[in-house]
């Protein structure tokens, strides 16, 4: 594992370019970093791969989010031709929130038609309305 300061020797970057560089590939390598005693960060081995990537992609005058975009790419053997090894994770949850939405989807349809029909049933159950008869015949005014 390696902390912060072995992070800047092997990659050249400040102590604050090092932990932006870590906010961008955390989403990718999550499960490689760490927290060790008072609160230090950790990484493994494919953290420091992915940073020192990103450190020469950036000496070629790239910018962060365009070296991380680059590295995604390299992971995923970018040729278009398989998905992306990091990615299936993702993709698995993506699926997992599509088909939630269809199920939800279809709960409010029933719920709707669910509504409708007992609205039907309280106004069959309900008495008709009672029309007031004026016993008076209301009058012009004579004048």
């Amino acid at each position: 594992m390696y902390g912060i300061e072995e992070l800047k020797r092997a990659t050249g970057y400040t102590d604050s370019q090092v932990r932006d560089r870590l906010a961008l590939l955390s989403p990718i390598f999550a499960e490689d970093i760490h927290r060790g005693s008072r609160g230090k960060i950790l990484v493994g081995d494919k953290i420091l791969a992915a940073l020192r990537r990103m450190a020469e992609l950036e000496s070629q005058g790239l910018s962060p989010k365009v070296a991380q975009s680059q590295i995604i790419q390299e992971l995923g053997n970018g040729d278009g031709k398989r998905e992306t090894t990091f990615g299936e994770p993702w993709q698995r949850l993506l699926e997992e929130k599509d088909k939630r939405i269809a199920q939800l989807e279809e709960e409010i349809a029933f719920l709707r038609e669910r509504i409708i029909f007992l609205e039907s049933q309280v106004q069959l159950a309900l008495p008709a309305p009672r029309r007031r008869r004026w016993w008076w015949p209301w009058r012009k005014a004579e004048g």
